[in-house]
């Protein structure tokens, strides 16, 4: 087995197109093997058994689906032996894809991208990537990412995923209406659906000395939706990008913006912390993480309210990236 391809059936793409999976299958060849599986539980449960499996290393899994079904995968391979994890190669197929970006696909259509993989149009060379590590003290669970956020953008995805997701179009009048929410509760002098966290954070050994902040994000990718490149300080081998607001909301909601093409705004500049880290320290009473753009819950302890969460660099593995 030279190949894993890796299906999510529920991945945007796969669910809009029908003739999408018949294409995929049409262009699998032996030494090749495919899962499809029908569950998150199915994915997890089939790709732990392929943890006994010996010579990983040498297989390229290339994943069909979202960046959601990426982060399954990706912390899959983080439970390997070093020794035997796979090449990762996300293709596209999900709903913003830029872990696809990253890699260097210009397409989101998976069948697009392997045909030109295995054609040689694409050519592609490996290459080591870390990607984020947070551990919960409580649990003494970790999980890993690509991106992970807290605050005001987990009360965006939950507001997001009631009304159904969407496309591009559909994030921008989501945020005029998170926006338009703020501003009528502000009137009123309370806080709507959009609201603070309380909460401690400390980067590189420094507390920001704040006890609430509007959202946190840390990221080893540069671009998580079309043209969102709010980081300032690339991420790199030796640390990842890190970007914390604690300041006023209605000073945020008028830099979206700005915030947004990571330009710096003298509305918000006093109270951004915009910089790489190696090593964060998050105290929060709010169980929710956004993890790849995925939410997920930590458990929640009523002998142990507060969630510590210890976010670092991963271990290395290699992502394939298209090169021509």
């Amino acid at each position: 087995m030279d190949h894993l391809i890796v299906m999510n059936p529920f991945a945007r793409h796969m669910r809009k197109d029908r003739t999408l999976r018949t294409r995929l299958r049409s262009l699998v060849r032996r030494p090749a093997s495919v899962i499809e599986p029908q569950s998150v539980d199915e994915l997890i449960k089939t790709m732990k058994a392929l943890g006994d499996v010996r010579g990983l290393a040498d297989v390229t899994v290339y994943i069909v689906g979202g960046d959601g079904t990426f982060n399954q995968v990706l912390n899959w391979v983080m439970t390997l032996p070093a020794e035997n994890r796979p090449r990762l190669m996300p293709v596209g197929g999900g709903q913003f894809n830029f872990m696809t970006k990253f890699v260097g696909l210009k397409s989101t259509d998976p069948s697009v991208n392997l045909a030109k993989i295995f054609s040689g149009d694409i050519e592609t060379v490996s290459e080591p990537w870390k990607s984020i590590r947070i551990h919960h003290s409580t649990s003494n669970e970790t999980r890993f990412a690509a991106v992970v956020a807290n605050g005001i953008l987990c009360d965006a995805v939950e507001w997001y995923e009631e009304v159904g997701k969407g496309d591009m179009a559909d994030v921008v009048k989501l945020i005029g209406a998170m926006v338009a929410d703020f501003a009528k509760n502000m009137i009123h002098g309370r806080h709507g659906r959009i609201k603070p966290t309380r909460g401690d954070i400390t980067i590189n050994h420094n507390n920001l000395g704040v006890e609430e902040y509007a959202a946190f994000m840390f990221g080893t990718v540069p671009e998580f939706l079309p043209g969102c490149r709010p980081f300032l300080s690339p991420p790199n081998h030796a640390s990842f990008s890190a970007m914390v607001y604690s300041g006023n909301l209605a000073s945020l909601a008028a830099s979206v913006p700005l915030v947004w093409n990571g330009w710096a705004s003298p509305l918000t500049d006093l109270h951004m912390f915009n910089a790489d880290a190696e090593h964060v320290v998050v105290k929060t009473k709010d169980p929710r993480l956004l993890v790849d753009g995925d939410l997920h819950t930590w458990p929640v302890s009523e002998q142990h309210p507060t969630h510590i969460l210890t976010i670092t660099h991963s271990e290395p593995i290699q992502l394939l990236h298209a090169v021509s």
